[in-house]
């Protein structure tokens, strides 16, 4: 997997080996690795959700939008167990 700039925020796609701004679909952009992830998994309680409007893993879910833990993701309902 490459290293990426940091500066400029890319994140390394292991699908390609290259160096994008923007990850791809079904893929999330995470900070903590600076790689394009599946789920995003999240270190000591950071960017734990995907966040399908911007590809990014976040901390917190925009409002209007849920953390659902079981997938990881922000959706946008809030999902009835």
């Amino acid at each position: 997997m490459p290293i990426c700039n940091w500066t400029t925020y890319y994140y390394s796609d292991n699908t390609t080996g290259d160096c994008l701004t923007v990850c791809p679909g079904g893929y999330f952009a995470d900070n903590q690795s600076q790689s394009c992830v599946k789920r995003c998994a999240g270190l000591d309680a950071f960017y734990n959700f995907g966040y399908e409007g911007d590809k990014t893993c976040k901390n917190f879910c925009p409002l209007g939008w849920f953390a659902q833990n079981s997938s990881r993701l922000c959706t946008s309902y809030c999902p009835i167990n």
